[in-house]
C-alpha cells in the first residue's frame, strides 16, 4: 500500500511541481510541493487564505470563470496564470484542478511551469479593444498553430464557432456595466479554452474557442446560455448557435490550411444558421467548389459586360475647371459580391484583371466615340491594374484595341500614369 501511495506520489509530482486543494468558500486547505518558488511562502502559511489572493489581479476574472467551470465539468485547464510572490515578480504557471464532491466540493489544483500548447504570441494589437479577446486574424493564426501542434504532440484541437444573437442588443440595455460584462463573457470563453489565452472575438456577435476536442460543447453552449440570461434585465438572453470544426491535419499544406480556416471563419459570419463545415478538409472542398463557381461567374460577368461605367469628374484646384472624367464600374447590387473593391480584388487574386481591364476599355472608348459622333470631345481616365500593365499579352491586346479606333489619344487617359495611351 505504501508502495502503491509513493508511485501516486511520485506520478503526480512529475506532471507539476506545487498541488493545492480549494473548498467551497475558495479557501486554501492543503498546499503541497515548490509553494515557495510559487508565491514565495510555504504551504503551512497558505491554509485558510483565499485563493484568489494569490492570483495576480488582472487573472482572477479567469481563475473564477474556471473554478466554476470545474463545479459543472468536473474538471479544467490548463491555462496560463500569474500567481503572486512576495518582493517578485508574478510567476507564470500552468494551473489545471479536479472537483470532487467531498466536505461540501473540493477542488484539487496541480500548478507547473508556464507551458503553450500553441506556440503563437500576440501583442495588444492582435486583440480586441472591447473584449480583450484575440481579433479575427489572431484567432485563425492560433487555430492555425493549434493545428500543427496537435499533430506535432497527437493531441486533438477543435474550434468551436458561437453567433450570439442579441449580445449587442443586450450590452446597449447594461449601459455603464456593459464593460464588466463583456469583461466576465470573455473570460467564461478564455476559461474553456487551450491554455485560457485562446478565445477570440471573430466580428460583432460571433465569438470563437479553440479547445480540446473532447470537450463537452453542450456544456459551453449551456454555460454561456445562463451567464448571458442572468445579467438580462429582461431575462431574454440570447439566440446562441454554435458550430465546431475539429482541426486535423489531412494532408493539406500549410498555405491551404491557413486559407481554409480564414474561408471557415467568413463562411459561419456570412450565415451561422446554414453553417455545414465540422472539418478542415470539408471546409476545402467547399472552398475549392465555390471558388470554381466564383470565377466562372466572373468569367461571365466580364465576357457579357454585365457591368455599368459611370463618370466622376476630376476637377483642377487652381482653375476649377474639370480636367477629364474619371470612369468608374458598377456591379448589380443584388450580387453580395457588388462592392467594386470586392470585384476587382478577386478578378486580381483569379489572374482575370487583364481581361476585365480590357473590358473596361472598350466601355470607355465606346463612350468617347459616341460623344464625337455627337460633336462632343472628352476625356476620359479608366484604371488599369498594374498587373495588366505587367503583362505582354494584355499589352498586346490593348493596343489592337487602341488600332481600331482611329486618334483618341487626347481623350482616353489612364489613372496610373496620368499619360495619355498613344494609339
Amino acid at each position: 500500500m505504501k508502495a502503491e501511495r509513493d508511485r501516486f506520489v511520485a506520478f503526480a509530482f512529475s506532471a507539476a511541481d506545487a498541488f493545492l486543494e480549494i473548498d467551497a468558500s475558495r479557501a486554501v486547505r492543503y498546499a503541497v510541493g515548490a509553494t515557495i518558488w510559487l508565491t514565495g511562502e510555504d504551504g503551512g502559511a497558505l491554509l485558510g487564505r483565499p485563493f484568489l489572493d494569490l492570483v495576480a489581479r488582472r487573472d482572477r476574472r479567469l481563475v473564477r470563470a474556471a473554478l466554476s467551470t470545474a463545479e459543472r465539468q468536473g474538471r479544467f485547464g490548463p491555462i496560463n496564470v500569474r500567481i503572486k510572490r512576495s518582493g517578485d515578480k508574478p510567476a507564470q504557471v500552468a494551473l489545471f484542478g479536479t472537483y470532487l464532491p467531498l466536505d461540501g466540493g473540493r477542488i484539487f489544483m496541480a500548478l507547473s511551469a508556464a507551458r503553450l500548447a500553441v506556440s503563437a504570441a500576440f501583442e495588444d494589437s492582435d486583440r480586441d479593444a472591447e473584449s480583450g479577446l484575440l481579433n479575427r486574424e489572431a484567432f485563425a493564426d492560433i487555430a492555425h498553430e493549434a493545428l500543427r501542434a496537435g499533430a506535432e504532440q497527437g493531441r486533438g484541437y477543435a474550434m468551436t464557432l458561437l453567433d450570439m444573437g442579441g449580445l449587442e442588443r443586450l450590452q446597449r440595455q447594461l449601459g455603464a456595466a456593459a464593460g464588466d460584462f463583456a469583461g466576465d463573457l470573455a473570460a467564461q470563453l478564455q476559461a474553456y479554452s487551450v491554455d485560457g489565452a485562446s478565445a477570440g472575438r471573430i466580428e460583432g456577435q460571433v465569438y470563437g474557442i479553440l479547445h480540446d476536442d473532447k470537450l463537452n460543447v453542450g456544456e459551453i453552449e449551456q454555460s454561456l446560455t445562463e451567464q448571458v440570461r442572468s445579467a438580462d434585465p429582461e431575462g431574454r438572453g440570447i439566440a446562441l448557435t454554435a458550430a465546431t470544426v475539429t482541426l486535423l491535419d489531412r494532408g493539406l499544406d500549410e498555405e491551404d490550411c491557413a486559407e481554409t480556416l480564414r474561408y471557415t471563419l467568413d463562411r459561419f459570419c456570412r450565415s451561422a444558421a446554414d453553417f455545414i463545415i465540422d472539418t478542415l478538409d470539408k471546409g476545402y472542398r467547399l472552398m475549392v467548389s465555390e471558388r470554381r463557381q466564383r470565377l466562372a461567374a466572373l468569367r461571365e460577368t466580364i465576357a457579357e459586360g454585365r457591368f455599368e461605367v459611370v463618370f466622376q469628374p476630376i476637377v483642377e484646384l487652381s482653375t476649377r475647371f474639370v480636367h477629364h472624367y474619371e470612369a468608374l464600374a458598377r456591379f448589380d447590387d443584388d450580387d453580395p459580391e457588388a462592392s467594386p473593391y470586392a470585384f476587382i480584388s478577386y478578378a486580381e487574386e483569379a489572374g482575370v484583371i487583364g481581361d476585365f481591364d480590357l473590358a473596361m476599355c472598350q466601355k470607355v472608348i465606346a463612350r468617347i466615340l459616341q460623344a464625337r459622333d455627337q460633336g462632343d470631345i472628352i476625356s476620359l481616365a479608366v484604371n488599369l491594374s498594374g498587373r495588366s500593365l505587367s503583362d505582354p499579352g494584355f499589352v498586346a491586346r490593348l493596343h489592337e484595341l487602341l488600332k481600331s479606333c482611329g486618334a483618341i489619344r487626347e481623350e482616353l487617359l489612364s489613372d496610373i500614369s496620368q499619360i495619355a495611351f498613344v494609339s
